[in-house]
């Protein structure tokens, strides 16, 4: 069904993951026809965003600017419009359900309560800035916030993102461990690349292309949905939080599960069983991730919501 929704909604730019079965399952009160319109509505306005078509044709239209002062990050009126599109259809259906989206909770100073309620978090468009340049990594972000899941050879990251609060450095030093040689205390990395949105990287990792991906400061809109797309795919996600330099013992160095609400994740392509070794697999899964985890730092970053 996802598959089908999202051959129907887009260019190859679009992800949404939202009758994936975990989501679906909060609830059966959407009628076959309302699972249908409303995601084919605002797949439309993307479309119509990312051409500059249809209600977006004018740039009064789209209204592109700075996000709270941050000329790295901007929103459009397509977000507001495709966020506001989605909680408004969702609540009427799902009225005691919460939602997490990311441009009313910028808005709000990211002050909402994370619960154990049914939970949609929302990214309207996931990499603003490749959407705003017509760069067709991009896409509807749709994920669950109740996600528990856990899980390998050379690693291949598959994005790295924005450094905030002194992180840069952090994150130089660690890009530069991922690629030198093993012999000189790195990873090996056989490429980087940087995408620039959560939701394709993730994806590429849930298609196989790429190995593994890490990523350090992104909000829970940013890869709830993408990490789901991992773990149905055969895929393991962790917490992010890298082990060079820290004081952790050895022993205690293994790769936990993922917090959507830490903003730390690592994510691990699909890896199949070798013959007659049922759960290598997800060993290898777990060896690759701690394999990245050893040679990156961790970064501090304040977790999403009030926990």
């Amino acid at each position: 069904m996802l598959a089908e929704l999202s051959d129907r909604l887009a260019p190859s730019c679009l992800f949404i993951s939202t009758l994936c079965h975990r989501i679906y399952s909060y609830h059966t009160a959407m009628s076959d026809s309302e699972l249908q319109d409303w995601p084919r509505d605002v797949g439309e306005a993307f479309k119509d965003g990312f051409h500059r078509t249809g209600q977006f044709a004018a740039n009064s239209d789209f209204a592109a600017e700075d996000k709270l002062g941050n000329g790295a990050d901007c929103v459009t009126a397509v977000d507001r419009y495709i966020e506001e599109t989605i909680f408004t259809r969702l609540r009427a259906v799902y009225p005691t359900h919460q939602f997490v989206g990311e441009e009313t909770t910028a808005e709000h100073g990211n002050g909402y309560k994370v619960t154990d309620q049914p939970t949609w978090i929302v990214d309207p468009v996931d990499g603003t800035n490749n959407f705003v340049h017509h760069f067709p990594y991009t896409g509807i972000s749709i994920g669950p916030g109740d996600q528990q899941a856990a899980g390998g050879r050379r690693p291949v990251p598959a994005g790295i993102g924005r450094a905030v609060h002194g992180g840069a450095r952090t994150r130089r030093d660690s890009l530069t461990r991922l690629l030198l040689d093993k012999e000189d205390g790195g990873a090996c990395v056989q490429n980087l690349r940087v995408i620039g949105a959560a939701a394709p990287d993730l994806a590429l990792v849930a298609k196989g292309s790429a190995e593994i991906y890490w990523e350090c400061g992104p909000h829970a809109w940013d890869f709830a949905a993408g990490a789901l797309l991992v773990t149905e795919s055969g895929g393991a996600v962790f917490d992010g939080a890298g082990f060079w330099g820290s004081d952790v013992p050895e022993n205690d160095r293994v790769p936990k599960p993922l917090d959507l609400w830490k903003r730390k994740i690592v994510a691990v392509r699909y890896i199949p069983d070798l013959d007659g070794q049922p759960g290598s697999g997800r060993e290898l899964q777990r060896k690759l991730a701690k394999e990245l985890l050893d040679v990156v730092e961790d970064i501090d970053y304040p977790a999403d919501g009030c926990q």
